[in-house]
């Protein structure tokens, strides 16, 4: 399945978004709709049966943290 258009921007493809939301389940696109804090205060196991859809960040997550420390945090 192709998920990005061919320029050299990086949008989706209109067709790839439309199979990506039919291949969903009710129960995931649900999901999707639903942030919550950084997975530090919020167990894994939460973000996989629910399907979030992202994560909210606060100040306090910010705080003593350079640009590279929180990229290392968000990808672990």
């Amino acid at each position: 399945m192709i998920y990005l258009d061919n320029s050299a921007t990086t949008k989706p493809c209109p067709e790839a978004v439309e199979a990506m939301a039919k291949a969903m389940t009710t129960e995931e696109k649900v999901g999707q709709l639903f942030l919550v804090q950084h997975p530090v205060y919020t167990p894994i196991e939460e973000l996989q049966r629910y399907h979030l859809g992202g994560f909210l960040f606060f100040g306090y997550d910010f705080a003593g943290h350079t640009p590279e420390s929180m990229s290392a945090k968000i990808a672990s």
